[in-house]
């Protein structure tokens, strides 16, 4: 994949993965970038692998997700991440929510 494909590709998931995760996707995406500590070869070499598979924004969801919960808890670096740990809240309250309406609890 030369890199006008991946350019192309890379928009394709990201339009995929805002449609199907809404605002969260940014924070998943975020996230990602602090965790991986900014090393773009490693990261570049991550995200070719990610994107020859069938589903890749529900990969970086998932991946997104994980560093985000991590850095709010404090795994990377030590120390919690303020910001982390209000958005991984904010999500998870959300999700709570979802989960009680569809089984029917208030």
């Amino acid at each position: 994949m030369d890199e006008h494909q991946l350019a192309a590709r890379v928009q394709q998931v990201e339009a995929e993965g805002k449609s199907r995760f809404g605002d969260d996707w940014s924070k998943y995406v975020s996230a990602i970038g602090k965790v991986a500590g900014g090393n773009p070869q490693q990261l570049g070499a991550a995200m070719r692998e990610v994107l020859s598979q069938n589903d890749p924004a529900t990969i970086v969801q998932q991946a997104g997700r994980e560093a985000l919960a991590n850095l709010a808890s404090g795994n990377v670096g030590g120390v919690p991440d303020a910001e982390a740990e209000r958005q991984w809240s904010a999500i998870r309250d959300r999700e709570r929510r979802e989960w009680r309406t569809l089984k029917g609890h208030r």
